[in-house]
């Protein structure tokens, strides 16, 4: 029965390793001047401007058409003129760019968006795991983090031997 669970446990810390992997792949590989993982890239929602399709602490990943293949209705994310991640609903596409708004916003951006500034189109959304990845990001909860494991890693080697 113990080798069952002990089994058991292994599977289930290897896929939760590997699901952290990813994720934090998936952040590395983000960034607006990155190419992304495997076609997608992934953002920690900070602000409420799209309630109630998402909120703040939600994580959504965007996959990475051409900005040709985008429509009205379409969630964008792209680099406004401060630098920052921006991710709302294209509300019109004229000459000069698509043109958009937030779902909670009664205005449009300012910012209109081009090839320059295009970052990728809303696919999915986690919700609230962008707040669980800024709570596990905090200094402190990294090393209880790496002590928990470190503490796990003895324990296995010391019931070996």
């Amino acid at each position: 029965m113990k080798k069952h669970i002990k089994i058991i446990f292994d599977f289930i810390m290897t896929i939760v390793v590997a699901v952290v992997l990813l994720f934090a792949l998936l952040n590395f590989f983000s960034g607006p001047d990155k190419n992304g993982l495997f076609g997608y890239k992934g953002y920690i929602v900070l602000s409420d401007s799209m309630k109630p399709t998402f909120s703040t602490g939600d994580y959504i990943i965007d996959e990475l058409p051409a900005l040709k293949e985008i429509q009205v209705g379409d969630v964008l994310s792209y680099m406004d003129t401060d630098k920052k991640v921006v991710t709302h609903r294209v509300a019109e596409i004229t000459e000069e760019g698509l043109m958009l708004k937030g779902d909670g916003n009664s205005f449009l951006d300012q910012t209109i968006v081009n090839q320059e500034n295009y970052i990728g189109k809303q696919r999915y959304v986690i919700p609230k795991l962008g707040a669980v990845m800024v709570k596990l990001s905090q200094p402190l909860m990294l090393v209880i983090i790496s002590l928990l494991f470190l503490g796990l890693l003895i324990y296995q080697k010391l019931r070996n031997n």
